[in-house]
């Protein structure tokens, strides 16, 4: 019982900062038969703008971890009266592109997991040409992994994937989408944690050789930040580097290494 009181509290405790920290616009349409679109920018690294949508006063069930997504009105009845609410975080604003106002549709991501090292996506009726970039989140910033082009043949919900090669631990992942007029989409941000094991590094300056516990993507920079050398290997021949400061980065970790 004290158990389940205490559960309740801190869910009333984050459902007050949550309310505290959102803001909505509402806007009254008649249904023509055609459903909404909007644009849901980025609040923060895993989460988008939008809380919650509300048609006629009723929680509307919409995919919202996306930068747009749609807003299925095919329940209602032609020349129907639709009260529109969208809850929002206070820093940004989603935007309302109305398909009566000759709008483009942006990209909608349908769906976005994966199996084993590889990455499916879905999307909405693509339309057009544009290009994917799978990106990875790797020492605190957003990496380019791979790049798909892709023109539309015809109309309906297509499917892609992309082979990762994930760190140990913590993995998160994200797809853009630039069409062709300049637009761009994200998806949500999937986070997976792979069975794969720890990366160990031992670096020795006496062989001028650096060892992995595994084949492994590696990266090495000096002071000014600059790449002097890179590979995917179980080793690294230091011999070539002048005496100085690097830094090794490899399984999302970033060691500091003197040469001497």
């Amino acid at each position: 019982m004290l158990k389940s009181i205490g559960i309740l509290a801190l869910f009333l405790v984050f459902s007050v900062l949550q309310a505290q920290d959102t803001t909505s616009f509402s806007f009254t349409a008649t249904y023509q038969g055609k459903n909404l679109y909007v644009q849901n920018p980025v609040y923060n690294d895993s989460l988008f703008c939008t809380c919650e949508v509300k048609v006629n006063q009723r929680e509307h069930a919409v995919f919202l971890a996306s930068s747009s997504y749609e807003i299925d009105l095919s329940s209602y009845k032609i020349g129907d009266t639709l009260q529109v609410q969208i809850i929002h975080y206070k820093t940004c604003k989603p935007k309302l592109l109305n398909p009566y106002t000759g709008h483009s549709r942006p990209l909608v991501f349908k769906s976005f997991s994966y199996l084993a090292n590889i990455l499916i996506w879905e999307c909405y009726e693509l339309k057009g040409k544009g290009m994917f970039y799978v990106e990875h989140f790797e020492y605190n910033n957003w990496e380019t992994i791979e790049r798909i082009s892709f023109e539309a043949k015809e109309k309906g919900d297509t499917a892609f994937i992309a082979t990762v090669y994930p760190f140990s631990g913590n993995n998160k992942y994200r797809i853009k989408y630039i069409a062709e007029n300049g637009e761009v989409s994200y998806s949500c941000v999937l986070e997976v944690d792979f069975e794969i094991e720890k990366l160990n590094v031992k670096i020795n300056n006496e062989a001028k050789k650096i060892y992995f516990s595994r084949e492994n993507d590696f990266y090495i920079m000096d002071e000014r930040g600059i790449v002097v050398l890179e590979g995917f290997s179980t080793e690294g021949d230091i011999s070539n580097l002048s005496s100085g400061v690097y830094y090794l980065n490899a399984d999302n970790e970033t060691k500091k290494f003197k040469i001497k």
